[in-house]
């Protein structure tokens, strides 16, 4: 019988699009090879050039993605929130990480150890194409990225990626699409701080009259 903590683990995993087809008896199987760890805001999860062993599940709150420059600037590559993995990549080609990660929020991650997730995609196909269809979403996220660098506008930038965030986490209004994720913490890793400055104090709340 699981304990309480495994409990709660096995009901985060159940929620996790990569394990939504596994049994609860093959969810099971999984968390005993599991462990969480928490972070404070700003810190960092891993580093460009460590070296990567075990899948990285976001349990709660929000990490940004990135490419560090040598003048320590950073490109954002993507933010991750819950149900969100980290690292496939490394943990099948056996190369370090090529980005970093830093927590927004507090954040709490699940920690799943790498041979035991490969041996799950071998016992399960299905679980192995969800890895193929996520790393082709994050493919084309680098393609959008790297055609945004080229050719765009920072203002053209950051409406594509308002709606980008609106498709991805908006809830739809009969007034439009609300997005409550798109903070200042999110925005600040896209744009240069003084555009940023201006885009806030040009905003907040607005009066009805």
């Amino acid at each position: 019988m699981l304990s309480t903590g495994n409990n709660a683990l096995l009901n985060t995993l159940r929620r996790v699009p990569l394990f939504a087809d596994l049994s609860e008896t093959e969810l099971a199987s999984i968390v005993g090879h599991t462990s969480t760890c928490s972070y404070d805001a700003g810190q960092i999860v891993f580093s460009e050039g460590e070296k990567s062993e075990d899948l990285l599940i976001v349990k709660e709150g929000a990490v940004r993605v990135v490419q560090m420059a040598p003048n320590g600037r950073q490109q954002l590559i993507a933010i991750e929130r819950p149900g969100s993995s980290l690292g496939e990549v490394s943990l099948f080609d056996g190369g370090p990480y090529s980005t970093t990660a830093i927590a927004i929020t507090p954040l709490e991650l699940i920690r799943l150890d790498g041979v035991r997730f490969r041996e799950l995609c071998v016992q399960q196909p299905l679980v192995a194409l969800k890895v193929i269809r996520v790393l082709g979403y994050r493919l084309r996220q680098l393609r959008r990225l790297i055609e945004s660098l080229s050719f765009a506008t920072v203002r053209s930038r950051l409406i594509a990626y308002i709606v980008q965030m609106a498709q991805d986490q908006g809830s739809p209004t009969q007034a439009g699409m609300i997005v409550s994720t798109a903070t200042p913490a999110c925005l600040s890793a896209l744009y240069r701080p003084s555009f940023q400055r201006k885009i806030f104090l040009k905003s907040g709340p607005t009066s009805r009259s």
